[in-house]
């Protein structure tokens, strides 16, 4: 999968994603989804935040921003 080798690449583990995928969750109003896609291992977390990306670019640079 793409956005796997993507957070590879960046050092992103599912730990990186837990507060921004709650963050996410919470601005569309689904903030008890949060959890349910954090338990799903690491394809499911970055799967919903890309979703919220308007581009692969953005996206790198929403997980680049994770790491600092």
């Amino acid at each position: 999968m793409r956005l796997l080798a993507i957070a590879a690449e960046l050092g992103i583990g599912s730990g990186d994603l837990d507060k921004a995928v709650h963050d996410a969750a919470t601005e569309e109003g689904a903030a008890h989804l949060a959890s349910a896609v954090n338990a799903q291992g690491l394809a499911a977390p970055l799967t919903y935040l890309y979703e919220g990306c308007a581009s692969e670019a953005a996206f790198r640079s929403m997980l680049r921003d994770l790491r600092e």
